[in-house]
């Protein structure tokens, strides 16, 4: 059996919110989502680093895409809310992981589908594309970018 090319081409994204927008990242670029253990705060840190945790016996460091992005945060916001998760990571042989405020599922994509011009004037250097699904917009974020421009503090 054969598939057509268009079937390889697809890829699944994770899809999360972040305040009121949806982002997403390459499903094969995450590695669990966890509910939110303890963090342990790491003094002399930028701000997007919350500290790190314990995951099985390993040191995890963990980061907030908001601060990363840009993104305004409200009085609200927290990092034990009932729908708050954890993506962790591994890009090349570094394992981190990032508070979202709320999983949203998994979309399978045609390359296609991703425009690779960002039109819409957010912090454009992590992310890679953009989808729009009925008037929504769903950045795509560079988590490999991302990563090599944060290393020195994970």
């Amino acid at each position: 059996m054969s598939k057509d090319n268009n079937d390889l081409s697809r890829k699944q994204y994770i899809t999360f919110s972040l305040g009121q927008e949806r982002y997403g990242i390459e499903l094969n670029e995450g590695k669990e989502i966890l509910l939110p253990p303890e963090i342990t705060r790491v003094p002399n840190t930028p701000d997007y680093v919350k500290g790190v945790i314990n995951l099985r016996g390993g040191v995890i460091t963990i980061l907030d895409f908001k601060d990363i992005l840009g993104i305004e945060k409200n009085k609200n916001d927290g990092y034990k809310k009932e729908e708050n998760r954890i993506i962790i990571t591994t890009i090349g042989n570094i394992t981190s992981g990032f508070m979202v405020d709320q999983m949203q599922g998994i979309l399978t994509l045609a390359g296609e589908d991703i425009e690779k011009e960002n039109k819409n004037e957010m912090k454009s250097e992590f992310i890679k594309g953009i989808y729009t699904e009925a008037n929504n917009v769903i950045p795509i974020i560079d988590l490999k970018r991302l990563i090599s421009s944060r290393k020195e503090a994970i």
